[in-house]
């Protein structure tokens, strides 16, 4: 998607929903929810990716269409959810989103930055919640917008945030731009926060899961090697009528050999993710409607230019080394 189509989009949902903002929070969700249940009766070849899915995860017909209805239902709550600012302020954000896992502490003074990671499963709503916890960190391919109502516009500007960095789709030039921004930014002690998976350029490695895989992209491995910042795992998901972000233990350190620390990475974050994806399939609609399953779409190589395949870092064998890591 171009980027200006990006932003149409985004200013259209943000939009809608400050239509819906007369209603209670919990009631925007069921409404989005609805609709886009309602809207896989208009584009019912969604609904034959999520059965991809499904099968993966439920033994019986009936098992299965309850669970796509079911992703179909948390798709809508999570456009709700990546857009809780503009009828939230932080007070309440840290009200209906617990933080668990990790604590952060401050970032030693003369040392690299730190990274959060998260990811395309779940309720998008981990930056947000550090963001409505006062940390200071800069976005990473995110449009934050203040259309919202005008007193949690107020709100949220409030808070300390630095500038985003567009991580721009389809421009190789552009991408080294922010990935430089980025990495100068790290050495200069601060965190920034970006998605570990999907999106354009290239993947890292994969990590299989029930009924697809997860691309890893390489713009966050590059920028850990680069910079030895600090690298810090999100995963998210939802308890009820409440959301949780859960942050996990830093991803060991860089080491010289890229495939050892491939390697390294990969391992940390498969159990993770696989047990994420077990315990909460009906939750990782990404994956199951959009480019992260393998279910869902036919592999095409030349779209990501991986550099480690799915079991090569693990078994050691030859990679291409980035031509940014010296």
């Amino acid at each position: 998607m171009s980027v200006g189509r990006a932003h149409a989009k985004e200013r259209a949902l943000t939009l809608a929903i400050r239509a819906l903002g007369w209603l209670p929070y919990e009631a925007v969700e069921g409404v989005l929810a609805a609709l886009s249940v309602a809207y896989a009766i208009v584009q019912p070849g969604r609904v034959k990716h999520a059965l991809a899915w499904a099968r993966a995860h439920r033994a019986t017909r009936w098992s299965r269409a309850r669970l796509v209805i079911s992703m179909l239902a948390h798709r809508g709550r999570s456009v709700a959810a990546a857009r809780m600012h503009l009828l939230l302020a932080p007070g309440e954000v840290r009200g209906r989103v617990d933080r668990r896992g990790h604590e952060i502490t401050a970032i030693p003074a003369g040392s690299s930055g730190r990274q959060f990671l998260t990811f395309h499963f779940g309720p998008p709503v981990a930056s947000l919640r550090l963001r409505a916890d006062g940390h200071d960190f800069a976005d990473v391919g995110e449009w934050w917008s203040y259309l919202g109502r005008p007193s949690m516009r107020a709100a949220w500007a409030a808070l300390p945030r630095r500038a985003s960095v567009l991580w721009p789709e389809g421009d190789r030039a552009a991408r080294g731009i922010a990935l430089d921004r980025l990495r100068k930014r790290l050495r200069a002690g601060e965190a920034i926060c970006l998605a570990a998976d999907g999106g354009s350029g290239r993947e890292a490695f994969r990590i299989e899961v029930p009924g697809g895989h997860v691309a890893i992209g390489a713009g966050w491995w590059v920028l850990r090697r680069l910079t030895g910042a600090e690298t810090i795992p999100m995963l998210t998901h939802r308890e009820g009528s409440r959301m949780v972000v859960t942050l996990q233990p830093p991803l060991p350190p860089p080491v010289a050999d890229p495939v050892e620390d491939a390697r390294r990475c990969r391992q940390a974050l498969a159990p993770l993710i696989e047990g994420h994806v077990r315990r909460y399939p009906e939750q990782c609609v990404t994956l199951a409607f959009d480019s992260g399953s393998a279910a869902g779409r036919e592999e095409r190589p030349e779209e990501t230019g991986r550099l480690f395949g799915s079991d090569a870092a693990a078994r050691g064998d030859a990679v291409i080394e980035p031509r940014v890591v010296q």
